[in-house]
């Protein structure tokens, strides 16, 4: 069977916020098991989408905002 090419992904704005704030945590910090170079690539590319998209990530109250996309994702 082969697969498609291109495959869309679908996140509700609390998700995306969530998952961004991850991924900028991730890629601060030194970890022992580091991606490849094929691997970070991809998930700079990832992080670089959603932060264009994002508005709340250069919003002052950014913390709260992440708290409140967190309690939402739990509840959903």
């Amino acid at each position: 069977m082969k697969r498609s090419e291109d495959i869309e992904i679908t996140l509700r704005g609390h998700e995306a916020l969530v998952l961004f704030d991850w991924l900028v945590s991730l890629s601060l910090q030194g970890h022992e098991n580091e991606p490849d170079a094929a691997t970070q690539k991809l998930l700079w590319q990832v992080e670089g989408t959603l932060e264009k998209h994002l508005v709340e990530v250069v919003d002052p109250a950014y913390k709260a905002l992440l708290e409140e996309a967190k309690i939402k994702l739990l509840a959903s």
